[in-house]
């Protein structure tokens, strides 16, 4: 009997190491397209697939992330601000030829998008546009992923 522990004449079977579980999530490549990475367990097994850090006009400096589910077939933009004043963001992710789904303002230190399907026949993309004391000053495109 495999796993089977003898001591002293009595016999015990040790129980079978845990395998670690596929995370729950509640939506797959074009079913994911605008819903938050968080509440729908995609982001529990994100990877950045493209990063891009930035300083804005002597104004800000931040990162730009793609990060991507696997599981989910999925992808969405995150921002990390690390300083900055008198500034807003305006961030998209989009499948080219698609709609975007986005985020605008400064909500500090980090925010992201909801998601768009990231799978191979269909890429994700991201960028933010930049505003700095009271004016929308450059658009900073990251770039896109294919999975």
């Amino acid at each position: 009997m495999a796993g089977l522990l003898l001591t002293a004449g009595t016999s015990v079977a040790a129980a079978a190491p845990a395998s670690a579980a596929t995370p729950a999530v509640s939506c797959h490549a074009n079913s994911c397209y605008n819903v938050d990475p968080l509440a729908s367990g995609c982001a529990n097994d994100a990877e950045t697939v493209l990063v891009q850090d930035y300083k804005a006009e002597s104004q800000a400096s931040f990162a730009l992330e793609i990060r991507y589910s696997p599981t989910c077939a999925a992808a969405w933009l995150r921002l990390t601000v690390w300083s900055g004043y008198n500034i807003g963001f305006a961030g998209s992710a989009w499948n080219p030829g698609g709609t975007s789904v986005g985020f605008s303002g400064h909500q500090a230190p980090e925010t992201w998008t909801a998601m768009v399907p990231a799978t191979p026949t269909q890429q994700a993309c991201g960028g933010t546009q930049f505003y700095v004391n009271g004016n929308w000053v450059r658009w900073y495109f990251l770039g896109c992923f294919t999975a």
